[in-house]
């Protein structure tokens, strides 16, 4: 199939889909508390979005790693689209989802996540954010596990990106490991971007946790250093592209957390000292 062609007709597969399962898994919050059913509805929806994109093959690796009976907080490299349906199918253990105040805004799916079990974050308001995250603090701590995006958004060459420095807050605050989840093979099927859609088979490869346990906020980055660089060491760059070391980035994500630190401390202006018209 053309690639324009698979792209349209994914979207137009994922229209009626997402409203069916949508609405499935909203109805199953009234009776099935404990999220399993709205979490399978998810798992439906993932399943019919790797097939109309010619997913014919997802491999996990490293499942032993995982104990069922574990809560965990999992941090994933995030390239496509396809990243979020390949974690629902691919990680053999519950979760849920830590997603960010826009996707709540997408129609059917988005009221969904938003009603549902899952995590949404206003990152436009840093109290609202903050709340939030210790909503999601309280989940983890309750036995709910967690699956996050360090990057914060989909990389636009298919390198690993440098993890924001508040990322993994949650497993500190929490007090639970941190998996590496490492997605090879989605970048190359629908790159940020693009509406073409090149079939390939996808890999999934689950790190060994990383104990949090002893270690304070002022472990943050270099927990996150940590985690990024487990994540590289299995991923597979597309041609031509390289995963630069946390070791080599730490100038620009020095300044990067530099200046969010000063975005935040600058004291907002008071109205009472504006000038007048």
């Amino acid at each position: 199939m053309n690639p324009k062609v698979r792209f349209y007709t994914l979207a137009a597969a994922l229209v009626p889909t997402s409203m069916v399962t949508a609405i499935g898994a909203m109805s199953s919050l009234l009776w099935d508390k404990s999220g399993r059913a709205f979490h399978a509805n998810a798992k439906a929806w993932s399943r019919i979005f790797l097939g109309f994109g010619g997913v014919a093959k997802l491999t996990t690796t490293g499942a032993e790693h995982l104990d069922p009976d574990a809560t965990y907080v999992f941090a994933a490299n995030h390239s496509s689209m396809f990243d979020i349906p390949a974690c629902v199918l691919g990680i053999p253990h519950g979760f849920v989802f830590v997603a960010k105040e826009e996707l709540s805004k997408v129609p059917i799916w988005g009221w969904a996540l938003k009603n549902g079990d899952y995590i949404v974050i206003d990152r436009s308001d840093r109290h609202k954010a903050m709340a939030s995250m210790e909503k999601a603090a309280a989940k983890v701590q309750a036995g709910k596990s967690v699956l996050l995006y360090p990057e914060g958004t989909r990389s636009p060459d298919g390198a690993v990106q440098s993890f924001k420095g508040g990322a993994l807050m949650l497993a500190l605050k929490a007090g639970v490991p941190v998996v590496p989840i490492t997605i090879n093979g989605t970048f190359e099927i629908l790159p940020k971007g693009k509406r073409e859609v090149h079939p390939r088979p996808v890999e999934l490869i689950i790190g060994a946790p990383i104990p949090t346990a002893g270690l304070t906020t002022r472990d943050r980055d270099a927990l996150s250093d940590r985690v990024r660089d487990a994540v590289i060491a299995a991923h597979v760059p597309p041609p031509g592209v390289r995963d630069r070391p946390s070791s080599e980035l730490a100038a620009e994500i020095a300044a990067e957390r530099a200046a969010v630190r000063a975005a935040r401390a600058k004291p907002a202006a008071d109205p009472s000292t504006e000038p007048q018209a």
